[in-house]
């Protein structure tokens, strides 16, 4: 855990810096599905259009788009004024035999979608490809992250089409080195793809299955050194969080959670609203 400094309502993580320029425009979203959670429309939050990938599949045994399915979505999308619509569809896989294959469902989707939607939208993690956290792909130059930098690379016509990016930069444990490296890999591809779209990130206040901390709250220094972080870099935060019961913790919405508290306060700061 790296130390800290507190200063009246201030906190900074060493190693964090707040002296990084405003970003023009900066939307937080709320994708969290809390119980009993409050409206955060009053407080400075919008409306994302957050859609499973099994609604648009075309049934429990066959993961391919149903086009019929996807024009629908897009129809319900369009009505959505002012609304991102963001896709996530983990199921496809991107090894080498079924990247091909995985491209052209991603294409078919954004075309019908689009037809519909003039808007467009955003995949959840897809270009760049998630890689999840710095140890899947570092260190920089590593056959692994040369193999993320080629699938990145192949993703390419997927980047062309879509209206915005959504990378997902989810909390493994509290090496905010790791993770700010991996953000600025992950960014760096993203600019690769030369276009100027608005880039929303996930966060999830919990720390990802699979970890000694698994679904915990996050460390509230480490929270907001990654809001820091991420706020001149990306035109957004999303906030997610699952619908599911998770053992440890409970999924009651808490006004009260330090997480909550210190989002707050970050959107004060920065006037978000």
């Amino acid at each position: 855990m790296k130390h800290l400094i507190i200063a009246g309502s201030a906190v900074l993580l060493l190693g964090c810096s707040k002296n990084n320029p405003p970003p023009t425009s900066f939307t937080m979203y709320s994708a969290m599905q809390y119980e009993n959670m409050p409206a955060l429309s009053t407080i400075g939050f919008q409306q994302l259009d957050l859609i499973n990938e099994t609604s648009l599949f075309t049934s429990s045994t066959d993961e391919s788009p149903d086009t019929s399915k996807v024009a629908a979505l897009a129809v319900q999308a369009a009505a959505m004024t002012g609304v991102p619509a963001c896709l996530d569809i983990e199921a496809w896989s991107y090894s080498n035999s079924a990247l091909a294959s995985t491209i052209d469902s991603f294409m078919t989707v954004i075309d019908v979608f689009k037809e519909h939607d003039p808007n467009g939208l955003g995949f959840y993690g897809v270009v760049p490809n998630d890689a999840y956290n710095w140890t899947n792909i570092g260190p920089l130059g590593s056959t692994n992250y040369l193999n993320w930098q080629q699938l990145n690379i192949a993703l390419t016509p997927i980047a062309q089409q879509v209206a915005m990016f959504f990378p997902s930069f989810y909390t493994f444990d509290d090496d905010t080195d790791s993770w700010k490296d991996f953000v600025s890999a992950t960014l760096s591809e993203l600019h690769k793809y030369n276009v100027i779209k608005p880039v929303y990130a996930f966060l999830w206040p919990q720390y990802h299955d699979g970890t000694p901390d698994q679904y915990q709250f996050i460390d509230t220094a480490v929270w907001r050194c990654e809001l820091e972080t991420l706020y001149p870099q990306v035109n957004g935060i999303v906030l997610w969080s699952s619908s599911k019961v998770l053992p440890g913790v409970s999924n009651v919405w808490d006004p009260t959670w330090p997480w909550w508290i210190t989002t707050q306060a970050f959107m004060a700061e920065h006037h978000i609203q």
